[in-house]
């Protein structure tokens, strides 16, 4: 029988879970730096920046925030079929969390350093641990008995499916990452594409 501390409490975490998630997605843009304004500056000059911009940062700003959005969106629904939270599942949260927020970091090492394969290496790594303590959390609610009782086997075994993404799609970014380094982060659309299919066939 699993003892849960009373004084662990779902909502509280969800609430600083929710808070780390936007601060997070708030820092991933101070990626995209805005030139320098040394002496004159011509209007074709701010063209060319802002052309240059697009491909490299812009792209993986966007891939990141869109990431993190997925992230937030399966931790806030994860939350409607728990019923009590143990320390165990408190400090895996908190290791996810310390993933969370080094995504900007990560995001920035791939914008500057995404053309080398080892640049591309702690971005997915730090996805990669994030899919492993994210399904690691789903077992460990699963395995003590703190879901709702009503949550069907059927449920259980297609959010386990879906978990099993976040890790296989670092792994397949890290492959395309060696031939083409600069375009694996365009990998993890697939996760975006995945969970837009995934809501499409909840309400057939």
């Amino acid at each position: 029988m699993t003892i849960v501390d009373p004084r662990l409490s779902k909502n509280r975490l969800s609430a600083l879970m929710d808070g780390i998630f936007a601060i997070a997605m708030t820092i991933l843009i101070l990626g995209v730096t805005p030139p320098s304004n040394v002496g004159n500056i011509t209007q074709p000059q701010v063209i060319n920046y802002l052309i240059s911009i697009i491909p490299p940062e812009y792209i993986s700003f966007i891939i990141s925030f869109l990431i993190i959005s997925i992230l937030w969106l399966n931790s806030h629904a994860q939350f409607k079929y728990i019923t009590n939270i143990n320390s165990s599942y408190l400090w895996l949260s908190i290791y996810e969390l310390i993933a969370i927020v080094s995504i900007p970091l990560t995001t920035a090492i791939f914008t500057s350093y995404g053309n080398f394969t080892v640049g591309t290496i702690p971005f997915n790594i730090n996805l990669l641990v994030i899919g492993i303590i994210n399904i690691t959390k789903w077992n460990h609610l699963v395995k003590n008995n703190l879901l709702i009782p009503d949550i069907s086997k059927e449920e259980i075994d297609t959010i386990s499916k879906s978990k099993k993404s976040f890790i296989i799609i670092p792994i397949i970014s890290m492959i395309v990452s060696v031939f083409i380094p600069l375009y694996c982060g365009l990998v993890y659309f697939l996760i975006f594409i995945q969970t837009r299919l995934n809501n499409k066939f909840k309400k057939i």
